[in-house]
């Protein structure tokens, strides 16, 4: 008896310890049928060869990179950080269209910088006051620690790009903020416009009585570039362009200035990298090459907004334009969500006579202040 009692507690230990063997290998098996398995929620691309990665840590040479999300061979869903740096980094790689250099751009969004200054306390305006004491997020420089480490990893790039919510609401002390840490460090930045720039009332209680005209003219005097266009070539390879769309719509943007760039992208072959504050329609009716990042929050977003049916009509021509001239148009850099998402942009472009389609990649980047800072590292070949 005893005999048979102690075969069966040694097949039973055995069996415990092939069961705790197992287990993990089953469950990195079943986390990487997931990843294989994302075409059918998520679009990005697999990256055999780790080419996008491999030019990442060609930006940052010299310095080691620790996985903090995800897997190289899925850049669209890879996060890293620089060792010993807290920013998060997520990247996206694009083929040139002719020799030469890489070309390596940063985006950082919605830095919502929030401070009031002597000026500020001076004016006594009301529907400042009402904001200040009624909006605790972001309140007196409270995202700068995570912007100050992001802009310091500038002078790794070709150029720099903010896609909006620059400030969290119109003061004279936000805008010092900008000034003092994001124009006087990197001259050459760019700015597109977000939704919060224009406004005084951020979860204040007293409305503002200025016209949006003269709060546009405060903006315009600190601003690097034209509020609503602006477009800049870099190493004569990349064409960065910014559009106004802050206001869920193009209507600002000057249609035959952004044709012309699109033609000269073409003549010169040019890249072009479009940046700006709110996401566009997919094209899609059901959200099926879309994912959020890392968090779970409803992708369906890209199903409806600017670009879609009940867009206006400058609206609408902008929408065509970009999504009818992907031989150039290669990539779109928003924020505004606040979280990180991929999605494709359904997109065509002529080929002599013929019909391509095809998709443009669409990144979301988080809000700064999310992982203590982050950023997009954009490379094209």
């Amino acid at each position: 008896m005893k005999k048979i009692l102690c075969l069966i507690l040694s097949f039973a230990f055995i069996f415990c310890l092939t069961g705790c063997q197992k287990k993990p290998q089953q469950n990195n098996v079943e986390t990487q049928n997931k990843v294989e398995n994302k075409s059918s929620f998520f679009a990005g691309q697999y990256d055999e060869n780790e080419t996008a990665y491999k030019n990442l840590q060609a930006i940052f040479e010299g310095q080691e990179l620790v996985n903090e999300y995800g897997m190289p061979q899925y850049p669209d869903n890879h996060f890293v950080k620089i060792k010993d740096n807290d920013v998060s980094i997520r990247y996206a790689t694009f083929k040139g269209l002719k020799p030469g250099e890489p070309v390596n751009v940063m985006q950082i969004t919605d830095l919502h910088f929030n401070k009031l200054n002597e000026r500020d306390i001076e004016e006594n305006l009301p529907s400042v006051v009402s904001s200040y004491q009624n909006r605790p997020s972001f309140k007196d420089e409270g995202t700068l620690p995570g912007a100050k480490k992001s802009l310091a990893l500038h002078k790794y790039f070709d150029a720099v790009v903010v896609t909006g919510d620059v400030i969290d609401y119109l003061t004279w002390g936000s805008l010092d903020m900008v000034k003092e840490h994001i124009l006087d460090v990197i001259p050459n930045v760019m700015f597109s416009m977000g939704n919060h720039e224009t406004t005084r009332v951020m979860q204040g209680t007293v409305s503002d009585d200025s016209s949006l005209e003269s709060r546009l003219n405060i903006i315009k005097e600190y601003w690097p570039n034209d509020i609503d266009y602006s477009s800049q070539i870099i190493n004569d390879r990349v064409m960065l362009i910014q559009m106004n769309n802050g206001n869920n719509n193009y209507s600002n943007i000057p249609l035959e200035k952004f044709e012309n760039d699109i033609n000269k992208a073409k003549q010169e072959q040019l890249v072009i990298l479009i940046f700006q504050h709110i996401p566009i329609y997919n094209g899609i009716p059901e959200a099926k090459i879309t994912s959020a990042l890392r968090y779970g929050k409803d992708p369906t977003y890209f199903n409806r907004g600017i670009g879609a049916n009940n867009s206006d009509d400058v609206t609408n021509k902008v929408y065509n334009l970009i999504t009818t001239n992907a031989d150039v148009i290669k990539g779109i850099f928003c924020g505004h969500l606040h979280t990180d998402y991929y999605t494709e942009i359904l997109a065509t472009y002529q080929n002599g006579s013929e019909t391509i389609n095809t998709t443009i990649p669409q990144h979301v980047l988080a809000i700064n202040s999310s992982q203590n800072g982050n950023i997009m590292a954009i490379t094209v070949e």
